[in-house]
């Protein structure tokens, strides 16, 4: 019988393949586009296949052996997640993430408060800018700041 360590690292891998997989995939697909429309697909597509590259070669040096530090409940993940999405309606897209990234944080057991709430302002402006300025996309600002 297979322990769950060895059936976890071959869902990593299986997954690990399929996402590179796939952004070759788009990559490939990308050329079919017209030349104005293509820019974005095909470095979505190559960030993708070059962040996947390392966490796929670690994949494989892993030893199945070793015990995970980190062990986060599904049904927590999920709770959290439909908290997140509740949130999103309420308070739209800056206050909910700034809050799931530290609950997230602080779940994985990062105990540094500074770390974890600039990282979590970090990462909420990084993706606000990116999605607000450079994509124009309008994210949630939530019923009660005026949706």
């Amino acid at each position: 019988m297979a322990s769950i360590e060895k059936i976890r690292k071959i869902g990593d891998v299986i997954f690990s393949t399929f996402v590179f997989i796939m952004a070759v995939t788009f990559f490939i697909m990308s050329f079919s586009l017209p030349k104005n429309s293509a820019l974005m697909p095909r470095l979505v597509s190559i960030f993708t296949a070059i962040l996947d590259l390392p966490v796929m070669i670690n994949i494989w040096r892993q030893r199945t052996q070793g015990e995970e530090k980190v062990k986060v409940p599904v049904y927590i993940t999920t709770l959290i997640l439909f908290g997140y999405y509740f949130a999103l309606i309420l308070f739209g897209y800056i206050i909910s993430s700034l809050l799931l990234i530290v609950v997230i944080a602080r779940l994985m057991g990062q105990k540094n408060w500074i770390a974890t709430i600039a990282l979590s302002v970090l990462l909420t402006g990084i993706t606000y800018y990116v999605f607000k300025m450079l994509f124009n996309v309008e994210l949630p600002k939530g019923i009660i700041f005026g949706a």
